[in-house]
C-alpha cells in the first residue's frame, strides 16, 4: 500500500509527519496541488500548475470552464497519469464575490473499479475597485 504525506502538512499523532495510505485521498491531494499551483511558482518546475488566477474571475463562464478543463487535462496528463479529467467548473460563491469553488470531475485509471471522483479546490482573492488582484489564498 503506497504511503504519502497527508495534506495540509501537519504533525501526526505519533509526532512524525502525518501520512495517508488511502490512494483516493492521495489522488485528490495531488489534483488540488496541481490546480492550486500557478505556473512558474515552482522554480525548478516552471511548467507545473494551472493558471487559475488568470481565469477564475473572468466573464464568460462557459469559455472559462472549457479553457480551465483543457489546461487541467494537460497538466494531469503530465503529472498525474492515473487520472483523466472529465470537467472543470469554476463556481463563484454568490454571497462572497472573492471566493470561487472549482469542481474537478475525474476518472481514475489506476483502479478501473473506482467510481468517478470529485476534487474541490477553493481559491480566495481580494480584488480592489480597479479589478487588481491584491491577495490570493489557495487550498
Amino acid at each position: 500500500m503506497p504511503v504519502a504525506m497527508d495534506l495540509p502538512f501537519r504533525i501526526g499523532a505519533d509526532g512524525g509527519i502525518a501520512t495517508t495510505h488511502d490512494p483516493a485521498k492521495q489522488i485528490v491531494q495531488r489534483i488540488v496541488t496541481v490546480v492550486g499551483t500557478e505556473p512558474e511558482e515552482r522554480v525548478m518546475l516552471p511548467q507545473f500548475g494551472v493558471p487559475v488566477n488568470d481565469y477564475i474571475f473572468e466573464p464568460g463562464g462557459g469559455l472559462v470552464a472549457v479553457e480551465l478543463t483543457e489546461r487541467t487535462k494537460a497538466q494531469m496528463a503530465m503529472w498525474e497519469p492515473g487520472v483523466i479529467v472529465n470537467d472543470v467548473k469554476p463556481i463563484p460563491k454568490a454571497d462572497q464575490q472573492s471566493i470561487a469553488v472549482i469542481d474537478i470531475r475525474y476518472t481514475r485509471t489506476d483502479a478501473p473499479d473506482s467510481p468517478d471522483g470529485l476534487a474541490r479546490s477553493i481559491h480566495t482573492a481580494s480584488i480592489d475597485s480597479r479589478g487588481r488582484l491584491r491577495e490570493r489564498l489557495r487550498g
